[in-house]
């Protein structure tokens, strides 16, 4: 009966100080949830600056690829459609007219003067 009673009271001891571990526990737990609420919202406040990177970065990458292709036309792709040169002094002592013209002014028009004075 004596050593029943020893056993109870130690396993009620040891019931006890569990209990008052856990209860410890808990409220570590619950003291907690306001920091972790607030490491929550910086999470989403990070996923939200990293989606607004991501919609400037494709719309940089569209402008980029929109310069950098002008360039390239710019560059490369320039067409040779006539090329004219004034007239030669035989040209202009046997009385030849210049059929050309020509003014950078006017969006780079190039005209072709027929007879009289129309202009193709």
């Amino acid at each position: 009966e004596h050593i029943k009673n020893i056993s109870t009271k130690f396993v009620f001891q040891l019931m006890k100080n569990e209990q008052s571990r856990l209860s410890i526990e808990a409220h570590e737990c619950v003291d907690s949830i306001p920091e972790l609420n607030k490491m929550v919202f910086a999470v989403q406040e990070l996923v939200k600056q990293c989606e607004d990177l991501k919609v400037k970065y494709y719309e940089e990458m569209t402008q980029r690829k929109k310069l950098f292709n002008e360039v390239q036309e710019a560059k490369g792709n320039i067409r040779v459609f006539c090329r004219c040169r004034p007239l030669n002094k035989g040209e202009m002592s046997a009385g030849c007219t210049t059929v050309v013209d020509f003014d950078a002014s006017k969006d780079g028009c190039l005209g072709i003067l027929t007879t009289g004075s129309t202009k193709k």
